[in-house]
């Protein structure tokens, strides 16, 4: 087993083409360095990062001790109108780390972490993705974007997952792509939740989603998976929304990406 390996201190800023990546190492270190501990478990095991975020001086933090969690927690902070400029522009409501690798089609990867919503955190009826698998858009030969491959989405107090698949090599129109829910149910505030997913990617048959909540199976599906792709989806974890008064704030811990099965 091959385990996908980052290191905190070298941060980059993920453009949304990860062919095109803006150098700037160190950033989130500069922002949190002062509480990074010597001893820092799962983010000094994690080589190179990438980073969408608006970077405001709350926007993430290292926590050493929260809620009875040995390992260090990630504090993720939106709040109204934050956003972050990709390469052309564009301007989204998203605070994500990302690990910056592709797994290879067919290829077998498990993923997993740890998420904190605290007991007040706002009820809404508004998107946000805590953990999602991001196809690279084929802009070159015009497509404007797509939706992930596989999104942990947390709505009304519910969270669910879903799939997107498509033969086609280019997608013209992203809402046209075929969605496949794979669960969806009341999620507890104020503890924490470890998700699990083990992904095949591959948009033919043999593609494969299993995914876990706190060790119970909640799905396993065997089918097509994201795109026609030469390379999977990207791994991304943090917030992604629709902007919103309210201010949300969640913890991320363990967060861990493996080649193989576990």
């Amino acid at each position: 087993m091959k385990c996908t390996a980052w290191i905190f201190c070298s941060l980059l800023i993920a453009c949304s083409h990860a062919t095109h990546l803006e150098s700037r190492p160190n950033v989130l270190a500069t922002l949190v360095g002062s509480t990074l501990p010597s001893s820092s478990g799962w983010l000094q095991s994690l080589p190179t990062w990438h980073i969408n975020s608006p970077l405001n001086e709350y926007s993430i933090r290292v926590i050493t001790q929260f809620q009875n969690r040995e390992s260090p927690t990630l504090r993720f902070e939106m709040r109204e109108g934050d956003t972050w400029t990709g390469p052309q522009g564009s301007r989204t409501f998203r605070n994500e780390l990302i690990p910056g690798t592709f797994p290879n089609v067919g290829g077998m990867r498990e993923y997993s972490c740890s998420i904190f919503l605290p007991s007040d955190f706002p009820i809404e009826d508004n998107r946000l993705v805590l953990m999602q698998w991001w196809p690279q858009a084929k802009t070159e030969l015009g497509e404007e974007g797509r939706s992930p491959s596989l999104a942990l989405r947390f709505v009304n107090g519910e969270v669910s997952a879903t799939i997107r698949h498509s033969p086609l090599r280019v997608i013209r129109d992203p809402d046209q792509v075929a969605k496949v829910g794979l669960f969806r149910r009341h999620l507890q505030l104020g503890t924490w939740q470890t998700f699990k997913f083990r992904a095949r990617w591959s948009h033919r048959d043999d593609g494969l989603v299993q995914a876990w909540l706190n060790g119970e199976l909640l799905a396993d599906y065997h089918g097509p998976v994201g795109y026609s792709d030469d390379q999977g989806p990207l791994f991304k974890f943090g917030m992604y929304r629709n902007d919103s008064k309210s201010t949300y704030v969640a913890y991320f811990s363990d967060c861990s990406e493996q080649e193989g099965t576990l």
